[in-house]
């Protein structure tokens, strides 16, 4: 009997060489956790409660596997597992992932397929390497109330700035052009946005369907300065609205987003613009605004181990549709990153922020946040 378990056991292992020896996959692991305190003071608008401190938390695990052929091809699985709340004051309630993919890299390019970010946020290079980034970063978790959930910020558009299941191509660069395309079946939904639905009768679960992405690079360098570009154009389809139970016909994603960084030394600045137009509006609405939004950044490294910088932003749109009159914020930041240790860094920021609501008889909002972040990259 053990004879026979022996040499089933050396079969199996044998098998079990063969397959490994197939294909050999390095597993790496990487990540990062921060945890930030902010103190809120609101200095228009009445506050949602009495509570002025808060903190919030997240953690993010990369999971890589990659293996290389003869040939040269490089392939592998990527996934990042997020652990933390997106508000403040709400634990760690949240897990969830929000890359889940498949690459294939070689000398044509790189092509990704699965669940990612689009091909425009992929590329952003702000010169935002300290605080919490700015008019960019996460300030926004401290700001409650009806005039705060209008501060999410904006560097594309909410199809290419989420994670949906998407294919996308990267050429390598020519004299420092690049540049990519990417197909997203369905933006925006709510539900089943990562599995196959080939047919529905009701497409109102998606914002967007059918969107193509385009986007363009131009990296170089002219003697000590660093200078990168980036543009992207995003279109798809809206809501069609027919159909018994719809909600009603939106407006097709237009957008299109430009991005301009310059490093010189220790010194870089980084400016972005967003025009999203009316995607998304209801077709039938009586009032309808582009949304828009830019950004200027600006950052100095005084030593290896401390950076220094400041943000300007303003964004705008629509608001309510249905009633005349725009949203606009304008957010200013000023913060620092210090690294104490390799791998541990503490980041404090100032954020000055101003909600002005255009509709009539709603109320604005504006005030100031403290935050300290403490991050551990590992």
């Amino acid at each position: 009997m053990n004879k026979y378990l022996l040499a089933g056991a050396s079969v199996l292992a044998i098998l079990g060489a063969g397959s490994a020896a197939k294909a050999q996959f390095t597993v790496s692991l990487s990540g990062d956790h921060h945890v930030d305190f902010g103190y809120t003071e609101i200095t228009s608008n009445v506050p949602e409660d009495d509570r002025n401190t808060d903190f919030i938390q997240r953690t993010r695990i990369n999971i890589t596997a990659t293996a290389k052929s003869d040939s040269g091809l490089t392939y592998g699985s990527r996934t990042r597992v997020r652990f933390g709340a997106n508000q403040a004051g709400t634990g760690l309630s949240d897990v969830s992932y929000d890359i889940a993919s498949i690459f294939i890299n070689g000398g044509f390019g790189q092509v990704v397929v699965g669940s990612g970010y689009g091909l425009f946020s992929n590329l952003i290079v702000a010169a935002d390497a300290w605080g919490t980034g700015g008019s960019d970063g996460l300030f926004n978790n401290f700001v409650g109330g009806p005039a705060g959930t209008g501060f999410a910020s904006v560097k594309e558009y909410t199809g290419g700035d989420s994670s949906n299941s998407r294919v996308y191509y990267f050429s390598p660069s020519f004299s420092g052009f690049s540049a990519g395309v990417s197909y997203t079946p369905v933006v925006g939904s709510t539900t089943n946005r990562n599995v196959g639905r080939g047919f529905e009768f009701d497409k109102n679960a998606a914002t967007f369907n059918d969107v193509i992405e385009l986007v363009a690079r131009y990296t170089n360098r002219f003697g000590a300065a660093d200078v990168t570009l980036v543009a992207g154009y995003q279109f798809g389809e809206g809501r069609p609205g027919t159909g018994a139970g719809n909600l009603g016909a939106t407006e097709d994603l237009n957008s299109y987003s430009l991005l301009a960084r310059v490093g010189f030394g220790p010194f870089a600045v980084s400016g972005h613009y967003v025009n999203n137009g009316e995607a998304g509006l209801a077709s039938a609405a009586p009032f309808k605004e582009d949304a828009t939004s830019w950004a200027l950044f600006a950052q100095y490294t005084v030593l290896p181990e401390l950076t220094i910088g400041a943000s300007y932003g303003v964004s705008t749109s629509a608001g309510n549709a249905a009633i005349n009159g725009d949203h606009e914020r304008t957010v200013i930041a000023i913060g620092a990153a210090y690294i104490l240790a390799p791998g541990l860094a503490l980041r404090p920021e100032w954020v000055n922020y101003d909600f002005d609501n255009g509709e009539p008889g709603q109320r604005d909002e504006s005030g100031n946040i403290w935050i300290l972040r403490t991050q551990i990259n590992f």
